[in-house]
């Protein structure tokens, strides 16, 4: 007699190895790959119909013009700004819509500027961070971001923070939502965190106690101190934000208390706006502190603003048939042949008498179109405008070969006869 039969699987209740199982692993194994194969679809399928904001950063791609391919970020305003046409309104919009907005503005510029692509490469927004962080000012954090997040990003709360009382501020139309925020609740796990939204502001403010502060404080380190006068110092210093104007406090002090100016502070046009009535005072620093003198009196809600230095250069954008497109630091009294000197030089297949300078007047852009072989035969400095800082300069490229003949050498630049001679 041989060993005892193995116990049936049927008999078990347990499925046996026969053709309905075998179709089952089948089915299951096929509906696995297929789920694998339509996720990405899926995922794309949702970029496509993605509404961009503020604060998203998106990849464009414009087929044979490399200038312009690049990643955008979508500003507060809900716009990107692209050389040659300024600020493009695209929130609310998905990336094919700016796909096709951005063919339509582009073509008053470029020749066929068809194909153009947009991805959404990061769902980002903009949330500007107030009161005790190290690092106070605008953010741009992914989308999904909390305020504690946020706070970190801005450096993390400063000694003194009152984490038990930060505040998220909403626009809703005319008026301002305030939303409470208990951090050290959340950071002990009791609560949740409301969601932010793109232009949100979150304020850590400062507790006010007289004692050593070793740490970010709670309500539960608050000693009766009294409210004191607050001011704002803004600009070239090195922790732009709210101050406590203590008794005594002078302009040095609250600007020393915002970490000091920076190198390109401009002290002699130091600005005080009073928080009250009055006028707007302009104040010379700098000639305080070599001469000596009087400083401004400070109140309650004022605002110190220290403008930087005026730049001796200007910078402008120089696109197109050039060697060297990209932006260009000019001196002030340079004009459009030095610009075009310093990114290279124009290319063979530039077009000099269809060459356009856009310019921002207010809220308009102004085009204007300059004929720099005209100038070169001629030497008209009529023909040539002053450049001004943010200027854009594009040279085309010519719309037929007989327009720029392959033997025509243009000499810019520090010559004594500066234009075009035979090759």
């Amino acid at each position: 007699t041989g060993p005892p039969p193995a116990p049936s699987l049927a008999r078990r209740g347990c499925p046996g190895p026969g053709p309905q199982h075998g179709e089952g692993i089948r089915t299951a194994a096929f509906c696995a790959v297929l789920l694998l194969l339509l996720t990405p679809c899926l995922a794309a399928d949702e970029d496509a119909n993605y509404k961009v904001d503020a604060g998203d950063i998106l990849e464009v791609l414009v087929p044979r013009y490399a200038e312009f391919s690049k990643p955008y970020l979508v500003t507060r305003a809900g716009s990107l700004v692209v050389d040659l046409i300024g600020a493009v309104p695209v929130r609310g919009l998905t990336p094919g819509e700016i796909a096709k907005l951005l063919e339509t503005r582009l073509a008053e510029f470029l020749r066929h500027p068809e194909g153009i692509s947009v991805r959404v490469a990061a769902k980002r927004m903009t949330v500007r961070v107030l009161g005790q962080v190290v690092e106070p000012g605008l953010k741009e954090v992914p989308r999904e971001a909390n305020a504690h997040e946020v706070i970190s990003a801005a450096g993390g709360p400063k000694l003194g923070a009152l984490l038990t009382r930060v505040t998220v501020r909403r626009k809703r139309g005319d008026w301002i939502e305030e939303i409470p925020v208990d951090l050290k609740a959340y950071l002990e796990g009791r609560v949740a965190l409301p969601p932010l939204q793109s232009e949100d502001e979150v304020f850590v403010p400062k507790v006010e106690t007289d004692a050593a502060v070793e740490r970010p404080l709670t309500i539960d380190d608050i000693r009766d101190s009294g409210a004191r006068g607050k001011v704002q110092v803004l600009g070239s210093v090195r922790r732009p934000g709210e101050q406590t104007l203590t008794e005594g406090a002078t302009l040095l002090t609250v600007i020393s208390a915002a970490g000091g100016w920076t190198d390109d502070a401009d002290l002699s046009r130091v600005r005080r706006v009073p928080g009250g009535e009055g006028q707007v005072e302009v104040f010379d620093l700098q000639a305080y502190l070599d001469d000596g003198g009087t400083l401004p009196r400070l109140g309650p809600g004022d605002v110190v603003s220290l403008p930087p230095r005026l730049a001796a250069v200007r910078q402008v954008r120089v696109l197109g048939a050039v060697k060297l497109p990209g932006p260009i630091q000019l001196p002030r009294e340079a004009d459009l042949q030095t610009a075009l000197t310093l990114a290279g030089g124009v290319l063979p297949n530039g077009d000099t008498r269809h060459v356009r300078l856009v310019r921002r007047e207010g809220r308009e852009l102004v085009r204007r179109e300059i004929d720099l072989e005209a100038y070169l035969r001629g030497g008209d400095p009529a023909l040539l405008p002053p450049l001004q800082t943010d200027d854009i300069v594009f040279v085309p490229k010519a719309t037929l070969a007989a327009e720029q003949p392959a033997a025509t050498v243009y000499l810019l630049g520090q010559v004594a006869k500066p234009g075009p001679y035979p090759g």
